[in-house]
């Protein structure tokens, strides 16, 4: 987000949040100052209703007093009780007659004697039976409003209840009803209330609810018909229920329609009834509604405002910086002409300024750094061009490839050495530019080329020998021997890519494998005279040739064990030319190995005793394996004639076979490709000195320690041992230390091997 917007968007939020902030204030100010109005609208409405009710009251039971004053109906009651005539009688109805209906708001009146029993009436009230006790005994000395009612013909009614005296004597009581307009009038009056306000008087029935005893402004039949249960939840008439006097603003509050409401409740003693005054929070919310959309108006437009004014000042304050960003941004292009306008003043001002000054110096700087430039590059060109011309003209094949094994380089002696023409081949796979041969004439797999593995492990993989078996395919198909070296090639701790050296050794082989012929040529010669010696001396030292002295045995005896040292290395430079020269038979069949392991054991008994080694063995049960007994048999002679022959006086050997299953580990750097069993032939005698542990499987090689304390050995047989097993598909290696002893491992597959056909054994 570039520097205009973040300023833009910082400007606009310090402004925008405290305008927002008052009015979010404002509005719900707004809402409480309406809500105190209307409440107390209310509030005036109740009180001024309350006292119009005490008013009413005061009417009915003034007007009550005034009839019966004036119609003298005490004297006319008592002059009944006394006499008791018909003319008495016919006296108190002439004067009820002369009540006129609409005089006062009287429809009718009713006259009892003093213990309740109905004497006359008007001929138009509803009451004519006698009174109990209890309306007697509540009734007083006063008028008084005793209920209201509907009438037969649903009018809504109300009855004032009074005592008749006669010279300060109570002599009965009288019963008025009257219009209850008096009383509707006020609840009917819905000034100051809106359209949903209105004003309702209840009281508390019998059994403890709540009743409206006059008509609703949205239910008119609800005069003393409608309830509302003493458990409700309406706030209203629970005030009404308990008599309270209050003010009710929640708003969870709810009417008898169940919709919210603001109200205000009064209790009028005398009647002991309740006036509730109240009106919808709806409509008192309404009339800030506009209120509402007027202040989002006025809201909206100063945000405008305030949105245009921080548009502008941003544009005014990112105008320079804008500037010197193109400025910097052609620079950058190296054009260290472009300069920038110092007319601005301020922090601003000061940068443009120097950032003129930084443009110049580059300027010239560059002008410099550009001719040093040049020459520099013309130098490094040189140098690679040398390089290139030496890694081209080199003897040796020089491949080089990135970390994901595609050609980056490849020189005139590999190209020639793998017969490829000239052509583009940079920047493909080596994998398919040109094929590996294993020892079997198999293609080696792209995971398992030496490149790879380097590439994976980050270690250097090195095939030196001649008598290795990698191949390389030539363009015409035919297999090239090579020894080569791969290692990687590593920057800041991250492998780049891989190198290759490799040489044509097709000669060098050719050289080795006439050497060989020559060798067992001259051996199978040598074994001729060397076994008529053995024969001849071995006659001489029995008496066959007659009688010999002492001394002469003597010098016999010395002949035949030289003789025999010699037949052995004869013997064994036999086997080792045989197995160069591919030339031996390989027939495989069940073999019991821990059988042949004890008659090798057996053979050396006698040196085991001589120089009281210990012999410790730990076998699994290992069943018969296709191998070739013989060459089995070789290995076991080997490495156990060996443990014995470098083991001092009273030395420790054991020896271990573990059947492996794939996967598992043999030791902390072999793991088990196939189901395998694995020997280990171990010793604490000698062991082998660090520095020539790498030279150990290699042919006429003995350790330095062992040619000076044995000096009968003849360097073949570990090279031997390393033969035979690879022709097994097996592998062996070796721990040492000097002075401690040597552990061999020897991994052979479970599955056995091959049968081969050749025209010579192993001896």
């Amino acid at each position: 987000m570039s520097y205009k917007y973040r300023l833009f968007i910082f400007t606009f939020l310090i402004s925008f949040i405290p305008l927002l902030i008052i009015s979010l204030y404002s509005y719900n100010s707004l809402r409480v100052e309406l809500v105190k109005n209307n409440i107390s609208r209310l509030e005036v409405v109740a009180d001024t209703a309350k006292e119009r009710i005490n008013i009413a009251l005061d009417q009915y039971l003034d007007q009550a007093e005034l009839v019966t004053h004036r119609l003298q109906l005490g004297s006319y009651i008592n002059n009944f009780l006394e006499s008791e005539n018909e003319e008495s009688f016919e006296g108190i109805e002439d004067i009820l007659s002369k009540l006129s209906i609409n005089e006062l708001n009287f429809n009718s009146a009713e006259i009892y004697n003093l213990d309740g029993k109905h004497i006359t009436s008007t001929g138009q009230g509803e009451n004519q039976f006698n009174i109990n006790a209890d309306k007697i005994q509540a009734g007083g000395d006063k008028f008084q409003l005793n209920n209201i009612f509907t009438d037969k013909n649903g009018q809504l009614q109300v009855s004032i209840w009074g005592p008749l005296f006669f010279e300060n004597k109570k002599v009965g009581y009288i019963e008025y009803t009257a219009n209850s307009h008096l009383f509707t009038n006020i609840t009917d009056d819905y000034f100051l209330l809106g359209d949903t306000g209105e004003i309702t008087l209840l009281k508390n029935t019998q059994a403890g609810d709540a009743i409206f005893l006059t008509p609703l402004r949205f239910d008119k039949n609800a005069a003393l018909t409608r309830t509302v249960p003493k458990d409700t939840e309406n706030a209203t008439s629970l005030a009404t229920i308990k008599k309270l006097e209050e003010t009710l603003i929640e708003e969870d509050l709810v009417d008898y329609r169940g919709k919210p409401v603001f109200a205000v409740t009064r209790y009028i003693e005398p009647l002991d009834w309740s006036l509730v005054a109240k009106i919808d929070q709806e409509e008192v919310f309404s009339s800030g509604t506009t209120l509402l959309l007027a202040f989002a108006a006025v809201f909206l437009t100063t945000l405008i405002i305030l949105m245009t004014g921080v548009l502008v000042f941003t544009r005014l304050m990112t105008k320079p910086i804008n500037e010197l960003t193109k400025i910097a941004q052609r620079l950058r292009q190296r054009d260290f002409s472009a300069r920038a306008s110092e007319i601005v003043s301020g922090e601003l001002g000061i940068l443009s300024k120097t950032f003129n000054e930084m443009a110049h110096e580059l300027q010239e700087i560059y002008s410099n750094l550009d001719q040093k430039v040049k020459e520099r590059t013309r130098k490094i060109e040189s140098i690679e061009a040398e390089k290139e011309a030496m890694l081209s003209n080199i003897g040796e094949g020089v491949l080089a490839t990135d970390n994901k094994g595609r050609l980056l380089f490849i020189n005139r002696a590999a190209k020639k050495i793998l017969g490829l023409t000239e052509g583009k081949f940079t920047g493909k796979p080596l994998t398919r530019i040109v094929k590996m041969l294993s020892g079997e004439e198999k293609p080696i797999s792209e995971h398992n080329r030496p490149m790879n593995k380097v590439l994976q492990t980050g270690k250097p993989y090195s095939v030196t020998s001649i008598n290795n078996n990698y191949y390389y395919l030539n363009s015409k198909g035919e297999k090239i021997p090579i020894a080569f070296v791969v290692t990687p090639i590593n920057l800041d701790n991250r492998i780049i890519g891989s190198i290759e050296v490799f040489r044509d050794i097709m000669k060098e082989k050719e050289v080795d494998k006439a050497k060989t012929e020559f060798v067992s040529l001259a051996s199978h010669q040598l074994r001729t005279p060397l076994t008529m010696i053995s024969w001849y001396t071995e006659m001489l030292l029995t008496g066959d040739a007659g009688k010999i002295s002492k001394e002469q045995k003597n010098y016999l005896r010395e002949i035949y064990n030289g003789n025999k040292r010699m037949t052995d290395l004869v013997n064994a430079l036999l086997n080792v030319s045989r197995l160069d020269l591919g030339t031996i038979a390989i027939n495989p069949e069940p073999t019991d190995i821990l059988k042949l392991m004890t008659e090798v054991l057996a053979e050396l008994k006698p040196t085991i005793e001589k120089n009281k080694l210990s012999i410790k063995e730990k076998h699994e049960k290992i069943p018969a394996i296709h191998l070739d007994p013989r060459l089995m048999r070789i290995i076991y002679q080997n490495l156990i004639s060996n443990a014995v022959k470098y083991t001092g006086k009273e030395g420790k050997i054991e020896i271990n076979h573990t059947i492996m299953k794939k996967g598992e580990m043999a030791d902390k750097n072999h793991r088990i490709n196939t189901e395998s069993v694995l020997i280990t032939v171990s010793d604490n005698g000698w062991g082998i000195p660090k520095k020539q542990q790498e030279k150990i499987f290699t042919k006429l090689f003995r350790a330095d320690n062992a040619k000076l304390k044995d000096s009968s050995g003849t360097g073949l047989g570990l090279y031997i041992v390393k033969s035979v097993i690879e022709q097994f598909n097996g592998s062996v290696w070796f721990e040492s230390e000097e002075n401690k002893g040597t552990k061999f491992f020897v991994i052979i597959p479970a599955s056995g091997i091959k049968k081969k056909k050749g025209s010579k054994n192993l001896n």
